[in-house]
């Protein structure tokens, strides 16, 4: 890198590169100086958790979880089955559900407003699915969940 020291355009890119190798050679070494007493299946979980629960607002599939933790979808499934015992869909889709409890809950924002925030392109599919896992529609549960925090609802007639 000292060799390459100029202010040529070809050199700042040769810097560049090499500056990027050295970090992937850094990051490497972290790794392998890590000696955690965790299984390296449990380790690829806790890499897709994390991208889930960074990413669950946004379009993202089975398949884009496990190229992140760079593992094929059917071992990522495997994975998820023997620590979390649920799939990455569904881990995705509780992740969605939660998100959206909490907005149906704490503010005023549309229904499909709240899809959107979930990740779900469509306020319809995002129905269907909160439906699934919460036996109610959005709307029914705002509604029982406001009527059941509201101070005075035992003296409304």
């Amino acid at each position: 890198m000292q060799k390459h020291n100029t202010y040529d355009t070809s050199d700042q890119y040769l810097l560049e590169g090499c500056l990027y190798q050295f970090f992937s050679i850094l990051s490497r070494e972290i790794t392998l100086a890590d000696p955690s007493a965790r299984e390296s299946g449990n380790l690829y979980v806790e890499k897709a958790v994390e991208f889930i629960r960074n990413n669950y607002s946004n379009e993202i599939l089975v398949s884009d979880i496990a190229r992140y933790v760079c593992i094929n979808r059917s071992y990522l499934y495997t994975l998820f089955q023997k620590y979390l015992h649920t799939s990455p869909q569904n881990y995705l889709s509780s992740c969605r559900i939660t998100r959206a409890l909490e907005l149906l809950s704490y503010t005023d924002l549309s229904i499909e407003t709240v899809a959107f925030s979930c990740g779900y392109r469509n306020a319809e599919v995002f129905t269907k699915a909160f439906r699934q896992k919460q036996g109610m529609t959005p709307s029914a549960y705002r509604k029982k969940f406001r009527l059941d925090t509201t101070p005075d609802s035992a003296h409304v007639p």
